[in-house]
């Protein structure tokens, strides 16, 4: 999404299509430790296999529109696949839901 491509470039696109499936790489030092952090941006598509993106991740950021109020209500959706996913594995992953676009809250 726009806000991956925000974090990883730190510029804004004013054009993105939500629809394509793409991984990013960016290094950053954190406490004095350099990290790769590898994000995937995974589309929003019926048909994809949750299951893909789930074994590559080590958290979840499940990211709605707060313009959108079926955007919110797929979260839902999101985190009882997440939940599922960190029960089968007996791990202790981190998980943040993020509303974006608060600067269009107006057009709620």
């Amino acid at each position: 999404a726009a806000l991956t491509v925000k974090y990883i470039t730190r510029r804004f696109i004013m054009e993105y299509d939500p629809c394509i499936e793409d991984t990013y790489t960016k290094h950053e030092d954190i406490d004095g430790q350099e990290l790769s952090i590898h994000v995937m941006d995974t589309s929003d598509k019926e048909d994809s296999d949750p299951q893909r993106y789930l074994r590559w991740a080590d958290a979840f950021m499940v990211v709605y529109s707060i313009t959108n109020r079926e955007s919110f209500q797929t979260v839902r959706k999101y985190l009882e696949n997440i939940t599922q996913y960190i029960k089968a594995v007996g791990k202790e992953l981190p998980v943040a839901i993020v509303g974006n676009k608060i600067d269009l809250e107006r057009y709620r």
